[in-house]
């Protein structure tokens, strides 16, 4: 992997509010899940409500804009028991597609 186009930092541990080779990591995490939907690749946003806005640990007075933003922002790929390895490799390609035009 060229080091100027770590998947892993673009999809992982970037904050989003953050700049990575002249890109904005939201809008990159946004143009690359589009990208991985229209190849068939589910992902999207996993925790679209943060934990303390759920019913059952609602705290009205709770403020904690970071983890707002992280729930409305993050990219979460396919992570459950089926996926394959044919599928991890799979979604990196397309990753790497997209990072590499």
């Amino acid at each position: 992997i060229d080091p100027k186009l770590c998947l892993f930092e673009f999809v992982y541990f970037a904050r989003p509010d953050s700049q990575l080779y002249g890109r904005n990591v939201h809008q990159a995490r946004v143009r690359m899940g589009e990208h991985l939907a229209a190849q068939g690749i589910q992902c999207g946003v996993l925790y679209p409500v943060p934990v303390h806005h759920q019913p059952a640990y609602a705290d009205p007075a709770a403020r904690l804009p970071a983890t707002e933003r992280a729930c409305a922002e993050v990219l979460c790929l396919p992570v459950h028991p089926a996926v394959t390895d044919p599928d991890v490799d799979r979604v990196c390609a397309e990753i790497l597609r997209w990072l590499k035009p």
